[in-house]
């Protein structure tokens, strides 16, 4: 997902590099008048796209990051592998409301990441803190 993510960022921005470089090129020709295009209409939507690709990839790398955290090595060391598998469902649990985002609905996006970046402050502050004591308990 982070490759995908990452190559219709780049698509998104290169059509926008391909605008300026065509416009600075007929310019510089003297051949036609002044190409000039409404640049709200002409960006808006795919600025924002690229924004929101960016997002997913961020996803997609706090999930791998959980993952690699969460791993077999973890589930060895703790030898307690169902606490680590309920750690990983409510992961996961933290991207289903993304899965299911209606991309119709754009402020809806917007709000669900804002909601999924608060989760993850507070799960990952919440495992930073906890996780060790469970794992090698003070006796």
């Amino acid at each position: 997902m982070k490759q995908k993510t990452s190559e219709a960022k780049k698509t998104l921005e290169t059509w926008k590099e391909s605008y300026f470089d065509v416009r600075a090129k007929i310019e510089a020709s003297g051949r036609d008048a002044r190409w000039e295009f409404d640049r709200k209409r002409l960006f808006e939507r795919t600025d924002h796209m690229a924004s929101i690709c960016e997002d997913l990839k961020e996803v997609a790398t706090v999930m791998e990051e959980f993952y690699n955290i969460f791993g077999p090595e973890l589930k060895a060391v703790t030898g307690d592998p169902k606490r680590i598998e309920d750690v990983l469902k409510r992961v996961d649990g933290l991207v289903k409301p993304i899965e299911n985002v209606s991309w119709k609905c754009m402020s809806r996006y917007i709000i669900i990441y804002t909601v999924f970046r608060q989760k993850l402050s507070l799960q990952s502050s919440k495992y930073c803190m906890i996780l060790p004591f469970q794992v090698f308990p003070l006796k």
